[in-house]
C-alpha cells in the first residue's frame, strides 16, 4: 500500500530525457531503472513510474512525525518536476484534488494512513500468535489419540513451524 500521486498528458512526451534530468536535480542519489515505454526513478522512500503520457509517485505507508513530512515534501518536489517540465496535470486521489502546494495536508493524511497500515499489521502479530497456539493445542490431542512414534513427528513438524510463525509474527518492522 502507498500514498500515490498521479499524473497525465493528453499527448505522449517524444523525449523523457530532460524529464529525467530534472528529477534527478532534486535528487542526484535517486535510482533509475529503464522501462520498456518509461523509466522508474526514486529512492526506498519516493518512487516515481514515468511514461510518455502518464505518471505514478508511490510513497509507501510506513512514514511518521518529521519523516512523513519530508518524505511528502520529495514527493511533492518530483510531482512539481512532472508538472512543469514534464506537462503532466497531477492528482492526488487520496486527497481528492489537484497536486499542489499543501504539503501539510498532504504528510497528515500519510501519517494517519502509516498508523493505521501498522495498527493492521499488530492485528496481524496476534491472529498469528493465535493461530500458532490453536495448532499446539490441536497437535497435543494428535499426540494423544496417536501412536507414540507418529506424534513425535508431528509434534516436530508442528513445533517447527510454529515456532517459526511465532517468531515472524513477533519480529517488528524496523
Amino acid at each position: 500500500m502507498s500514498y500515490d500521486l498521479l499524473g497525465e498528458r493528453d499527448t505522449p512526451l517524444e523525449d523523457l530525457e530532460p524529464l529525467a534530468d530534472a528529477l534527478l536535480a532534486v535528487d542526484p542519489q535517486a535510482g533509475r531503472f529503464e522501462l520498456d515505454d518509461g523509466f522508474e526513478f526514486g529512492t526506498d522512500e519516493v518512487q516515481v513510474l514515468v511514461g510518455r503520457d502518464n505518471v505514478a509517485i508511490h510513497v509507501p505507508y510506513h512514514f511518521s512525525g518529521d519523516d512523513a513530512d519530508a518524505v511528502m515534501d520529495r514527493a511533492l518536489q518530483y510531482a512539481h518536476v512532472l508538472r512543469t517540465v514534464g506537462g503532466f496535470r497531477m492528482w492526488d486521489p487520496q486527497l481528492d484534488e489537484p497536486v499542489g502546494a499543501d504539503a501539510p495536508r498532504a504528510a497528515e493524511k500519510l501519517r494517519a494512513t502509516s498508523g493505521f497500515v501498522e495498527d493492521l499489521d499488530d492485528r496481524r502479530r496476534v491472529r498469528t500468535l493465535a493461530a500458532v497456539v490453536l495448532a499446539l493445542a490441536a497437535l497435543a490431542v494428535l499426540a494423544y489419540f496417536f501412536s507414540r512414534q507418529l506424534a513425535s513427528v508431528l509434534l516436530g513438524v508442528l513445533l517447527f513451524a510454529g515456532f517459526r510463525a511465532l517468531r515472524a509474527a513477533t519480529r517488528r518492522r524496523s
